[in-house]
């Protein structure tokens, strides 16, 4: 049996949405969890963390470490795999490939997340459970994904 590692980020209350962020890694389905700090120096993770994450229809905007006020959902996108910048067509055909394969068990919301001059499109998908939100960025080879349990909003790494 193999394991999938995996990996949340979530600032405290005190900080707010600052540098200082806990990095829970080699958490695996099991509940096995080791604490580490997490440099923020990587131009990618640095986007996820300083973005503002978006979904119409819902009041809210949520940002990494916030308040999650009473979701359960997941925003997930296809676009720009290993946070590679791809053409804009090219994004587009991969998440209409993620929404119909979403489809079968669910029906995502069209979400935008980014930050300045940089947004891209994705989808809140309410209701959708942490391994399966992971298992959809996995397959679509995202480096990470938003989640929130309801409580918090989280940034989840995922790791190949």
């Amino acid at each position: 049996m193999s394991s999938r590692f995996w990996s949340i980020i979530s600032s405290t209350p005190e900080i707010g949405c600052g540098d200082k962020f806990t990095l829970w890694c080699d958490a695996t389905p099991w509940g096995t969890l080791r604490h580490h700090r997490l440099s923020t120096d990587q131009s990618w993770s640095k986007n996820y963390i300083e973005s503002t994450y978006l979904c119409p229809g819902i009041r809210q905007r949520f940002f990494i470490g916030g308040l999650a006020h009473g979701h359960r959902a997941a925003i997930l996108t296809a676009w720009n795999p290993r946070s590679k910048r791809l053409p804009s067509w090219i994004n587009q055909k991969r998440q209409r490939r993620s929404v119909a394969r979403l489809h079968r068990h669910r029906f995502p919301w069209r979400a935008w997340c980014g930050r300045g001059d940089w947004w891209e499109e994705s989808l809140w998908i309410p209701g959708i459970s942490l391994a399966e939100a992971y298992r959809h960025a996995r397959q679509w080879q995202q480096n990470a994904f938003i989640y929130l349990d309801g409580h918090r909003v989280w940034l989840i790494y995922c790791f190949a």
